[in-house]
Protein backbone atom coordinates (compact mmCIF):
# COMPACT_ATOMS: atom_id res chain seq x y z
CA UNK A 1 0.00 0.00 0.00
CA UNK A 2 1.00 3.14 -1.08
CA UNK A 3 0.98 6.35 1.03
CA UNK A 4 2.04 9.24 -2.00
CA UNK A 5 -1.58 9.79 -2.95
CA UNK A 6 -2.08 11.23 0.71
CA UNK A 7 0.87 13.06 0.60
CA UNK A 8 -0.06 14.99 -2.47
CA UNK A 9 -3.63 15.74 -0.80
CA UNK A 10 -2.02 17.12 2.59
CA UNK A 11 0.59 18.91 0.47
CA UNK A 12 -2.26 20.86 -2.11
CA UNK A 13 -4.05 21.39 1.25
CA UNK A 14 -0.82 23.29 3.07
CA UNK A 15 0.13 24.90 0.40
CA UNK A 16 -3.90 26.43 -0.93
CA UNK A 17 -3.47 27.49 2.75
CA UNK A 18 -0.18 29.20 2.69
CA UNK A 19 -1.37 31.03 -0.43
CA UNK A 20 -4.68 32.52 0.50
CA UNK A 21 -4.38 35.75 2.40
CA UNK A 22 -7.65 35.70 4.43
CA UNK A 23 -6.68 38.69 6.50
CA UNK A 24 -6.35 40.96 3.58
CA UNK A 25 -9.41 39.95 1.29
CA UNK A 26 -11.44 40.83 5.02
CA UNK A 27 -9.98 44.27 5.14
CA UNK A 28 -11.80 44.89 1.76
CA UNK A 29 -15.30 44.05 2.25
CA UNK A 30 -17.91 46.50 3.07
CA UNK A 31 -20.82 45.23 3.40
CA UNK A 32 -22.24 43.10 6.80
CA UNK A 33 -23.23 40.47 4.43
CA UNK A 34 -20.35 40.35 2.46
CA UNK A 35 -18.01 39.89 5.74
CA UNK A 36 -20.58 37.13 7.07
CA UNK A 37 -20.48 34.90 3.47
CA UNK A 38 -16.59 35.80 4.19
CA UNK A 39 -16.64 34.41 7.48
CA UNK A 40 -18.40 31.29 6.35
CA UNK A 41 -16.27 30.44 3.50
CA UNK A 42 -13.27 30.84 5.75
CA UNK A 43 -14.83 28.57 8.33
CA UNK A 44 -15.92 25.66 6.02
CA UNK A 45 -12.43 25.99 3.93
CA UNK A 46 -10.42 25.65 7.52
CA UNK A 47 -12.82 22.70 8.56
CA UNK A 48 -12.21 21.11 5.41
CA UNK A 49 -8.21 21.50 5.68
CA UNK A 50 -7.73 20.83 9.20
CA UNK A 51 -9.37 17.16 8.34
CA UNK A 52 -6.82 16.71 5.41
CA UNK A 53 -4.22 17.92 8.15
CA UNK A 54 -5.21 14.94 10.80
CA UNK A 55 -7.50 12.05 9.01
CA UNK A 56 -5.97 11.79 6.03
CA UNK A 57 -1.66 13.06 6.78
CA UNK A 58 -0.93 9.62 8.91
CA UNK A 59 0.87 6.75 6.60
CA UNK A 60 0.28 3.45 7.85
CA UNK A 61 3.81 1.95 8.76
CA UNK A 62 5.35 -0.65 6.49
CA UNK A 63 4.37 -4.30 7.03
CA UNK A 64 7.73 -6.66 7.90
CA UNK A 65 6.43 -9.43 5.63
CA UNK A 66 9.81 -11.39 5.96
CA UNK A 67 9.65 -11.31 9.81
CA UNK A 68 5.97 -12.57 9.47
CA UNK A 69 7.03 -15.77 6.85
CA UNK A 70 9.75 -16.83 9.66
CA UNK A 71 7.13 -17.46 12.21
CA UNK A 72 3.89 -18.49 9.90
CA UNK A 73 4.76 -19.58 6.48
CA UNK A 74 5.25 -18.10 3.24
CA UNK A 75 1.52 -19.29 1.66
CA UNK A 76 -0.43 -17.90 4.34
CA UNK A 77 1.71 -14.70 4.62
CA UNK A 78 1.86 -14.29 0.83
CA UNK A 79 -2.05 -14.42 0.47
CA UNK A 80 -2.53 -11.92 3.56
CA UNK A 81 0.23 -9.93 1.67
CA UNK A 82 -1.64 -9.86 -1.94
CA UNK A 83 -5.21 -9.08 -0.06
CA UNK A 84 -3.62 -5.87 1.55
CA UNK A 85 -2.28 -4.35 -1.43
CA UNK A 86 -5.24 -5.18 -3.43
CA UNK A 87 -7.23 -2.85 -0.74
CA UNK A 88 -7.83 0.96 -2.58
CA UNK A 89 -7.69 3.94 -0.51
CA UNK A 90 -11.03 5.97 -1.10
CA UNK A 91 -10.34 9.75 -3.11
CA UNK A 92 -11.40 12.34 -1.01
CA UNK A 93 -13.98 14.19 -2.95
CA UNK A 94 -13.82 17.72 -2.45
CA UNK A 95 -17.84 18.70 -2.17
CA UNK A 96 -17.00 22.14 -0.76
CA UNK A 97 -15.25 23.86 -3.35
CA UNK A 98 -17.68 23.86 -5.74
CA UNK A 99 -20.31 25.30 -3.43
CA UNK A 100 -18.42 28.29 -1.86
CA UNK A 101 -16.26 29.18 -5.24
CA UNK A 102 -19.49 31.20 -6.74
CA UNK A 103 -20.19 32.84 -3.78
CA UNK A 104 -16.30 33.88 -3.44
CA UNK A 105 -16.41 34.77 -7.04
CA UNK A 106 -19.74 36.98 -6.30
CA UNK A 107 -17.99 38.45 -3.13
CA UNK A 108 -14.81 39.39 -5.02
CA UNK A 109 -17.01 41.32 -7.65
CA UNK A 110 -18.76 43.03 -4.84
CA UNK A 111 -15.68 44.07 -3.43
CA UNK A 112 -14.57 45.43 -7.20
CA UNK A 113 -17.59 47.68 -7.29
CA UNK A 114 -17.83 48.67 -3.64
CA UNK A 115 -14.04 50.01 -4.05
CA UNK A 116 -14.79 51.75 -7.13
CA UNK A 117 -18.30 53.33 -5.08
CA UNK A 118 -15.98 54.23 -2.45
CA UNK A 119 -13.43 55.93 -4.28
CA UNK A 120 -16.11 57.94 -6.34
CA UNK A 121 -17.78 58.52 -3.12
CA UNK A 122 -13.84 60.11 -1.71
CA UNK A 123 -13.46 62.18 -4.96
CA UNK A 124 -17.47 63.50 -4.34
CA UNK A 125 -16.32 64.35 -0.93
CA UNK A 126 -13.18 65.68 -1.12
CA UNK A 127 -14.77 67.63 -3.56
CA UNK A 128 -17.57 69.09 -1.39
CA UNK A 129 -14.92 69.84 1.10
CA UNK A 130 -13.26 72.16 -1.36
CA UNK A 131 -16.38 73.86 -1.91
CA UNK A 132 -17.03 74.23 1.91
CA UNK A 133 -13.51 75.63 2.77
CA UNK A 134 -14.37 78.44 -0.50
CA UNK A 135 -17.87 79.41 0.69
CA UNK A 136 -16.80 79.64 4.64
CA UNK A 137 -14.36 82.63 3.13
CA UNK A 138 -17.22 84.39 1.58
CA UNK A 139 -20.33 83.18 4.05
CA UNK A 140 -20.13 86.29 5.45
CA UNK A 141 -20.62 88.06 2.58
CA UNK A 142 -22.98 85.99 1.15
CA UNK A 143 -26.56 86.56 0.25
CA UNK A 144 -29.29 84.00 0.21
CA UNK A 145 -29.69 84.38 -3.49
CA UNK A 146 -26.16 83.08 -3.73
CA UNK A 147 -26.50 80.45 -1.12
CA UNK A 148 -29.63 78.87 -2.88
CA UNK A 149 -28.56 78.96 -6.30
CA UNK A 150 -25.64 76.75 -4.75
CA UNK A 151 -28.19 74.68 -3.54
CA UNK A 152 -31.65 74.88 -5.46
CA UNK A 153 -33.07 71.64 -3.97
CA UNK A 154 -33.32 73.46 -0.83
CA UNK A 155 -35.95 76.03 -3.25
CA UNK A 156 -39.15 73.00 -2.50
CA UNK A 157 -39.03 73.79 1.13
CA UNK A 158 -39.88 77.89 0.94
CA UNK A 159 -39.87 78.12 4.81
CA UNK A 160 -36.86 76.14 4.80
CA UNK A 161 -35.27 78.95 2.89
CA UNK A 162 -34.15 81.17 5.27
CA UNK A 163 -34.06 78.51 8.24
CA UNK A 164 -31.21 76.67 6.04
CA UNK A 165 -29.45 79.28 5.00
CA UNK A 166 -29.18 81.65 8.46
CA UNK A 167 -28.16 78.19 9.40
CA UNK A 168 -25.23 77.18 7.20
CA UNK A 169 -23.75 80.24 7.90
CA UNK A 170 -23.87 80.17 11.91
CA UNK A 171 -22.58 76.93 11.65
CA UNK A 172 -19.46 77.40 8.49
CA UNK A 173 -18.63 81.17 9.57
CA UNK A 174 -15.61 81.85 11.67
CA UNK A 175 -16.07 80.48 15.01
CA UNK A 176 -15.94 84.29 16.80
CA UNK A 177 -18.67 85.97 16.56
CA UNK A 178 -19.21 89.78 15.42
CA UNK A 179 -21.51 91.92 17.24
CA UNK A 180 -23.11 89.72 19.36
CA UNK A 181 -19.76 88.01 21.00
CA UNK A 182 -19.52 90.39 23.60
CA UNK A 183 -23.07 90.12 24.75
CA UNK A 184 -22.84 86.15 24.70
CA UNK A 185 -19.75 86.30 26.20
CA UNK A 186 -21.28 88.19 28.96
CA UNK A 187 -24.19 86.20 29.46
CA UNK A 188 -21.99 83.14 29.75
CA UNK A 189 -19.52 84.47 32.00
CA UNK A 190 -22.44 85.66 34.36
CA UNK A 191 -24.65 82.68 33.85
CA UNK A 192 -21.55 80.71 34.92
CA UNK A 193 -20.97 82.78 38.61
CA UNK A 194 -21.26 79.91 41.38
CA UNK A 195 -24.53 81.59 43.77
CA UNK A 196 -24.30 77.95 46.00
CA UNK A 197 -27.27 77.28 44.25
CA UNK A 198 -29.22 79.38 46.40
CA UNK A 199 -29.17 83.06 44.33
CA UNK A 200 -28.18 83.71 40.77
CA UNK A 201 -26.00 86.56 38.85
CA UNK A 202 -27.62 88.65 36.19
CA UNK A 203 -26.50 90.64 33.03
CA UNK A 204 -28.34 93.83 34.35
CA UNK A 205 -27.45 93.35 38.14
CA UNK A 206 -25.24 95.10 40.40
CA UNK A 207 -21.50 95.53 40.12
CA UNK A 208 -19.01 95.09 42.66
CA UNK A 209 -15.58 96.08 41.97
CA UNK A 210 -16.65 96.06 38.57
CA UNK A 211 -17.76 92.74 38.40
CA UNK A 212 -21.13 90.97 38.50
CA UNK A 213 -22.37 89.32 41.92
CA UNK A 214 -24.87 87.18 42.91
CA UNK A 215 -28.23 88.17 44.18
CA UNK A 216 -29.61 85.86 46.65
CA UNK A 217 -32.37 83.93 47.60
CA UNK A 218 -34.37 85.42 50.63
CA UNK A 219 -32.94 84.18 53.89
CA UNK A 220 -29.40 83.38 52.21
CA UNK A 221 -26.39 86.17 52.42
CA UNK A 222 -23.12 86.11 51.13
CA UNK A 223 -20.50 86.31 48.38
CA UNK A 224 -21.85 83.19 47.35
CA UNK A 225 -25.75 83.15 48.79
CA UNK A 226 -24.41 80.05 50.73
CA UNK A 227 -24.67 81.90 54.31
CA UNK A 228 -28.07 80.95 55.97
CA UNK A 229 -30.04 84.24 57.41
CA UNK A 230 -30.66 82.65 60.68
CA UNK A 231 -34.84 83.73 62.32
CA UNK A 232 -35.56 85.06 58.48
CA UNK A 233 -39.41 84.72 58.00
CA UNK A 234 -40.15 82.49 55.24
CA UNK A 235 -41.98 84.34 52.07
CA UNK A 236 -45.07 82.57 51.16
CA UNK A 237 -47.08 85.70 50.05
CA UNK A 238 -46.30 86.29 46.50
CA UNK A 239 -47.08 84.45 43.60
CA UNK A 240 -43.67 84.53 41.57
CA UNK A 241 -43.18 81.86 39.87
CA UNK A 242 -39.69 80.87 40.59
CA UNK A 243 -40.09 77.10 41.12
CA UNK A 244 -39.59 77.07 37.13
CA UNK A 245 -35.95 78.52 37.61
CA UNK A 246 -34.29 74.89 37.39
CA UNK A 247 -36.08 74.03 34.59
CA UNK A 248 -34.80 77.09 32.51
CA UNK A 249 -31.25 76.47 33.76
CA UNK A 250 -31.36 73.17 32.42
CA UNK A 251 -32.63 74.35 29.07
CA UNK A 252 -30.46 77.47 28.55
CA UNK A 253 -29.63 77.05 25.14
CA UNK A 254 -33.06 76.50 23.72
CA UNK A 255 -34.73 79.31 25.37
CA UNK A 256 -31.78 81.93 25.01
CA UNK A 257 -32.45 85.40 22.68
CA UNK A 258 -29.70 87.84 21.89
CA UNK A 259 -31.56 90.94 21.02
CA UNK A 260 -29.73 93.54 18.55
CA UNK A 261 -29.26 97.53 19.28
CA UNK A 262 -31.82 97.94 16.11
CA UNK A 263 -34.68 94.83 16.96
CA UNK A 264 -37.78 96.31 16.05
CA UNK A 265 -37.51 100.13 17.08
CA UNK A 266 -40.64 100.81 15.62
CA UNK A 267 -44.09 101.18 17.21
CA UNK A 268 -45.51 98.74 14.78
CA UNK A 269 -44.66 95.47 14.40
CA UNK A 270 -44.72 92.81 10.57
CA UNK A 271 -48.70 91.96 12.13
CA UNK A 272 -51.51 94.03 11.94
CA UNK A 273 -52.18 94.83 15.44
CA UNK A 274 -49.46 95.44 17.74
CA UNK A 275 -48.15 92.07 17.56
CA UNK A 276 -45.87 90.16 15.33
CA UNK A 277 -46.91 87.24 12.67
CA UNK A 278 -44.76 84.67 14.22
CA UNK A 279 -46.00 85.15 18.09
CA UNK A 280 -49.70 85.17 17.08
CA UNK A 281 -48.70 81.70 15.46
CA UNK A 282 -46.85 80.44 18.32
CA UNK A 283 -49.47 81.33 20.71
CA UNK A 284 -52.69 79.73 18.30
CA UNK A 285 -50.30 76.66 18.56
CA UNK A 286 -49.65 76.99 22.27
CA UNK A 287 -53.80 76.53 22.52
CA UNK A 288 -53.96 74.00 20.72
CA UNK A 289 -51.11 72.07 22.11
CA UNK A 290 -52.43 72.41 25.47
CA UNK A 291 -56.28 72.22 24.93
CA UNK A 292 -56.89 70.77 21.45
CA UNK A 293 -59.16 73.46 20.82
CA UNK A 294 -60.34 75.64 18.43
CA UNK A 295 -57.95 78.52 17.57
CA UNK A 296 -59.61 79.93 14.55
CA UNK A 297 -61.95 82.67 16.62
CA UNK A 298 -63.32 84.96 14.03
CA UNK A 299 -65.48 82.44 12.06
CA UNK A 300 -67.67 81.72 14.95
CA UNK A 301 -71.56 82.39 15.69
CA UNK A 302 -72.29 86.25 16.39
CA UNK A 303 -71.74 86.98 20.26
CA UNK A 304 -74.15 89.24 21.95
CA UNK A 305 -73.78 91.66 25.63
CA UNK A 306 -76.56 90.07 28.09
CA UNK A 307 -78.40 91.73 30.54
CA UNK A 308 -77.89 91.38 34.44
CA UNK A 309 -79.60 88.86 36.34
CA UNK A 310 -82.90 89.47 38.18
CA UNK A 311 -80.61 89.71 41.56
CA UNK A 312 -79.33 92.66 40.79
CA UNK A 313 -82.55 94.06 38.68
CA UNK A 314 -83.99 94.26 42.07
CA UNK A 315 -80.80 96.11 43.69
CA UNK A 316 -80.43 98.76 40.69
CA UNK A 317 -82.94 100.50 38.83
CA UNK A 318 -84.20 99.52 35.36
CA UNK A 319 -81.07 102.15 33.82
CA UNK A 320 -78.67 100.51 35.44
CA UNK A 321 -75.54 99.08 32.99
CA UNK A 322 -74.99 96.01 32.18
CA UNK A 323 -72.10 93.67 34.25
CA UNK A 324 -68.73 92.47 33.17
CA UNK A 325 -67.71 90.10 35.69
CA UNK A 326 -64.38 88.61 35.65
CA UNK A 327 -64.20 84.78 36.26
CA UNK A 328 -60.67 83.60 37.48
CA UNK A 329 -60.51 80.28 36.90
CA UNK A 330 -58.79 78.20 38.45
CA UNK A 331 -59.38 80.55 41.03
CA UNK A 332 -57.17 82.62 42.90
CA UNK A 333 -56.47 81.45 46.07
CA UNK A 334 -58.50 78.28 46.12
CA UNK A 335 -57.77 76.68 42.65
CA UNK A 336 -61.64 75.65 42.01
CA UNK A 337 -62.75 75.84 38.53
CA UNK A 338 -64.83 79.36 38.75
CA UNK A 339 -68.06 80.04 36.65
CA UNK A 340 -69.84 82.91 36.27
CA UNK A 341 -72.38 83.95 39.04
CA UNK A 342 -74.39 87.04 37.34
CA UNK A 343 -77.11 85.12 35.03
CA UNK A 344 -76.32 86.92 31.73
CA UNK A 345 -73.36 89.04 32.84
CA UNK A 346 -70.37 89.59 29.75
CA UNK A 347 -67.60 87.34 31.15
CA UNK A 348 -64.17 87.53 31.06
CA UNK A 349 -62.15 85.05 32.02
CA UNK A 350 -58.92 85.15 33.46
CA UNK A 351 -57.06 81.79 32.78
CA UNK A 352 -53.45 82.96 34.05
CA UNK A 353 -53.42 79.20 36.28
CA UNK A 354 -55.26 77.33 33.37
CA UNK A 355 -52.05 75.27 32.59
CA UNK A 356 -51.48 71.49 32.96
CA UNK A 357 -49.01 72.48 35.93
CA UNK A 358 -51.99 73.85 38.52
CA UNK A 359 -55.03 72.20 36.91
CA UNK A 360 -56.25 69.67 35.09
CA UNK A 361 -57.52 70.30 31.71
CA UNK A 362 -60.81 68.87 31.96
CA UNK A 363 -62.10 71.08 28.71
CA UNK A 364 -61.14 73.47 26.31
CA UNK A 365 -60.89 77.15 26.96
CA UNK A 366 -63.41 78.31 24.88
CA UNK A 367 -64.93 81.42 26.53
CA UNK A 368 -65.87 84.53 24.76
CA UNK A 369 -63.13 86.62 25.92
CA UNK A 370 -60.14 84.83 27.86
CA UNK A 371 -56.87 86.28 29.35
CA UNK A 372 -54.12 84.44 29.67
CA UNK A 373 -50.59 85.51 30.41
CA UNK A 374 -46.20 83.75 30.16
CA UNK A 375 -46.14 84.48 33.68
CA UNK A 376 -47.36 81.70 35.06
CA UNK A 377 -47.24 79.49 31.97
CA UNK A 378 -43.26 79.45 32.01
CA UNK A 379 -42.66 81.53 34.96
CA UNK A 380 -41.23 84.62 33.43
CA UNK A 381 -43.50 86.90 35.47
CA UNK A 382 -40.75 89.80 35.36
CA UNK A 383 -41.85 90.06 31.18
CA UNK A 384 -44.95 91.09 31.80
CA UNK A 385 -46.00 89.59 28.58
CA UNK A 386 -49.76 88.53 28.53
CA UNK A 387 -52.19 87.64 25.81
CA UNK A 388 -56.52 87.78 25.07
CA UNK A 389 -58.18 85.69 23.21
CA UNK A 390 -61.55 87.86 21.61
CA UNK A 391 -64.55 85.69 19.94
CA UNK A 392 -66.69 88.72 18.93
CA UNK A 393 -64.65 90.98 16.23
CA UNK A 394 -65.85 94.17 17.21
CA UNK A 395 -64.60 93.81 20.63
CA UNK A 396 -61.56 93.12 19.80
CA UNK A 397 -61.13 95.76 17.50
CA UNK A 398 -62.18 98.20 20.25
CA UNK A 399 -59.93 96.70 22.76
CA UNK A 400 -56.83 97.35 20.12
CA UNK A 401 -58.13 101.38 19.48
CA UNK A 402 -57.74 101.42 23.28
CA UNK A 403 -54.22 99.79 23.11
CA UNK A 404 -53.11 102.26 20.88
CA UNK A 405 -54.07 105.00 23.01
CA UNK A 406 -53.08 103.91 25.91
CA UNK A 407 -50.05 101.88 25.62
CA UNK A 408 -49.43 100.95 21.39
CA UNK A 409 -48.67 97.77 22.18
CA UNK A 410 -46.25 95.29 24.56
CA UNK A 411 -42.37 95.82 24.77
CA UNK A 412 -41.06 94.34 21.32
CA UNK A 413 -38.17 92.85 23.51
CA UNK A 414 -40.87 91.27 25.63
CA UNK A 415 -42.41 89.97 22.56
CA UNK A 416 -38.78 88.73 21.36
CA UNK A 417 -38.22 86.79 24.37
CA UNK A 418 -41.80 85.50 24.74
CA UNK A 419 -41.74 84.35 21.17
CA UNK A 420 -38.54 82.19 21.88
CA UNK A 421 -39.63 80.43 25.03
CA UNK A 422 -43.12 79.43 23.54
CA UNK A 423 -41.07 77.96 20.88
CA UNK A 424 -38.96 75.98 23.69
CA UNK A 425 -42.42 74.98 25.30
CA UNK A 426 -43.95 73.94 21.53
CA UNK A 427 -40.72 72.57 20.45
CA UNK A 428 -40.95 69.40 23.39
CA UNK A 429 -43.00 66.34 22.84
CA UNK A 430 -46.34 66.17 24.74
CA UNK A 431 -46.27 65.67 28.00
CA UNK A 432 -43.19 63.80 27.81
CA UNK A 433 -40.52 63.27 30.68
CA UNK A 434 -38.53 66.24 31.98
CA UNK A 435 -40.96 68.73 29.52
CA UNK A 436 -41.86 71.74 30.80
CA UNK A 437 -45.73 70.67 31.43
CA UNK A 438 -44.12 67.25 33.42
CA UNK A 439 -41.57 69.64 35.27
CA UNK A 440 -44.03 71.83 36.65
CA UNK A 441 -47.06 69.65 37.36
CA UNK A 442 -44.72 67.05 39.47
CA UNK A 443 -42.49 69.81 41.23
CA UNK A 444 -46.19 71.17 42.06
CA UNK A 445 -47.85 68.40 42.99
CA UNK A 446 -45.24 67.15 45.46
CA UNK A 447 -45.41 70.45 46.95
CA UNK A 448 -48.77 70.28 47.67
CA UNK A 449 -48.84 66.45 49.03
CA UNK A 450 -46.18 67.11 51.84
CA UNK A 451 -47.89 70.65 52.42
CA UNK A 452 -51.57 68.52 52.92
CA UNK A 453 -50.05 65.94 54.75
CA UNK A 454 -48.05 68.20 57.33
CA UNK A 455 -51.46 70.00 58.06
CA UNK A 456 -53.45 66.90 58.24
CA UNK A 457 -51.66 66.51 61.16
CA UNK A 458 -53.13 69.26 63.24
CA UNK A 459 -56.66 70.34 64.36
CA UNK A 460 -55.37 73.89 64.34
CA UNK A 461 -54.67 74.32 60.21
CA UNK A 462 -57.13 73.20 57.35
CA UNK A 463 -56.86 73.28 53.72
CA UNK A 464 -58.72 73.64 50.94
CA UNK A 465 -60.23 70.14 49.90
CA UNK A 466 -59.04 69.01 46.45
CA UNK A 467 -59.27 65.59 44.77
CA UNK A 468 -57.74 64.13 41.49
CA UNK A 469 -59.36 64.53 38.39
CA UNK A 470 -59.07 63.29 34.92
CA UNK A 471 -57.27 66.13 32.81
CA UNK A 472 -57.24 65.82 28.98
CA UNK A 473 -53.66 66.95 28.35
CA UNK A 474 -52.09 63.96 30.02
CA UNK A 475 -54.65 61.48 29.17
CA UNK A 476 -55.24 60.04 32.52
CA UNK A 477 -56.56 60.90 36.39
CA UNK A 478 -54.09 63.12 38.10
CA UNK A 479 -53.63 64.38 41.31
CA UNK A 480 -53.74 67.91 42.51
CA UNK A 481 -51.56 70.55 42.31
CA UNK A 482 -53.00 73.94 43.22
CA UNK A 483 -50.33 77.09 42.79
CA UNK A 484 -51.52 78.00 46.44
CA UNK A 485 -52.73 76.57 50.03
CA UNK A 486 -55.81 78.16 51.25
CA UNK A 487 -55.14 77.87 54.66
CA UNK A 488 -57.97 78.08 57.27
CA UNK A 489 -57.10 78.43 61.16
CA UNK A 490 -59.63 76.62 63.14
CA UNK A 491 -58.51 77.89 66.57
CA UNK A 492 -61.67 80.12 67.97
CA UNK A 493 -58.93 82.33 69.05
CA UNK A 494 -57.25 82.39 66.11
CA UNK A 495 -59.49 85.13 64.39
CA UNK A 496 -56.76 86.83 61.72
CA UNK A 497 -54.86 84.11 60.68
CA UNK A 498 -52.64 85.87 58.75
CA UNK A 499 -51.06 87.21 62.39
CA UNK A 500 -50.51 83.85 64.01
CA UNK A 501 -48.28 82.55 60.63
CA UNK A 502 -46.94 86.14 60.95
CA UNK A 503 -45.53 85.43 64.29
CA UNK A 504 -44.56 82.06 63.61
CA UNK A 505 -42.00 83.23 60.90
CA UNK A 506 -43.91 83.22 57.94
CA UNK A 507 -45.21 86.04 55.70
CA UNK A 508 -48.56 84.91 53.86
CA UNK A 509 -51.40 87.03 52.21
CA UNK A 510 -54.50 87.86 54.49
CA UNK A 511 -58.15 86.43 53.60
CA UNK A 512 -59.43 89.50 53.64
CA UNK A 513 -57.49 90.92 50.49
CA UNK A 514 -59.92 87.98 48.66
CA UNK A 515 -62.81 89.42 50.30
CA UNK A 516 -62.72 86.45 52.87
CA UNK A 517 -62.90 86.05 56.28
CA UNK A 518 -59.80 86.56 58.96
CA UNK A 519 -59.53 83.03 59.16
CA UNK A 520 -58.30 82.38 56.01
CA UNK A 521 -54.95 83.18 54.34
CA UNK A 522 -52.50 82.34 51.29
CA UNK A 523 -49.91 80.39 51.16
CA UNK A 524 -48.10 80.97 47.62
CA UNK A 525 -46.06 77.50 46.31
CA UNK A 526 -44.60 78.50 43.77
CA UNK A 527 -41.45 80.34 44.84
CA UNK A 528 -38.22 78.66 44.55
CA UNK A 529 -37.58 75.57 46.38
CA UNK A 530 -35.23 77.67 49.34
CA UNK A 531 -38.60 79.19 49.76
CA UNK A 532 -40.36 76.39 50.00
CA UNK A 533 -38.06 74.36 52.26
CA UNK A 534 -38.44 77.48 54.62
CA UNK A 535 -41.75 77.06 54.60
CA UNK A 536 -42.17 73.72 55.78
CA UNK A 537 -39.88 74.17 58.77
CA UNK A 538 -42.30 77.43 59.64
CA UNK A 539 -45.47 75.38 59.04
CA UNK A 540 -43.60 72.33 60.93
CA UNK A 541 -42.64 74.24 64.36
CA UNK A 542 -46.58 75.78 64.44
CA UNK A 543 -48.06 72.61 63.98
CA UNK A 544 -45.79 70.51 66.50
CA UNK A 545 -45.39 73.44 68.47
CA UNK A 546 -49.58 73.83 68.92
CA UNK A 547 -52.41 70.86 69.33
CA UNK A 548 -51.45 67.90 66.45
CA UNK A 549 -53.95 65.51 65.95
CA UNK A 550 -53.76 62.08 67.83
CA UNK A 551 -50.94 63.19 70.05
Amino acid sequence: MSGSGTKKVVEVAAKATKSIDWDGMAKLLVSEEARKEFTNLRRAFDEVNNALQTKFSQEPEPINWEYYRKGIGSRLVDMYKEAYESIEIPKYVDTVTPEYKPKFDALLVELKEAEQKSLKESERLEKEIVEVQEMKKKISTMTADEYFEKHPELKKNEEALEANFIRYRALFRSPELSWSSGAATEAEAVAALSCSGHGSAFVDGILADGKHVCECNACHRGPDCSEFVQGCAADAESGDPLFLEPYWRQHAASSAVVVAGWHRMSYQTDGDYFISIELEKHIRQLHSHVYRTQTEFFNSRAYEWKGVTSKWVEKLNSSAPNFIEFVTSPNNPDGRMGQPILQGSSVIYDHAYYWPHFSAIKAPADGDLMLFTISKLTGHAGSRFGWAIVKDEGVYKRMLTYLGINTIGVSRDAHLRSLKLLKAVLGEERGSEGSIFEFAFRTMRERWHKLNELVSFSDRFSLQQTRPEYCNYFGKIRDPSPAYAWLKCEEEEDRNCSAVLRAGGIISRAGYKFGADGRYTRLSLLRSQDDFDLLMQRMDALITGGKAKNM
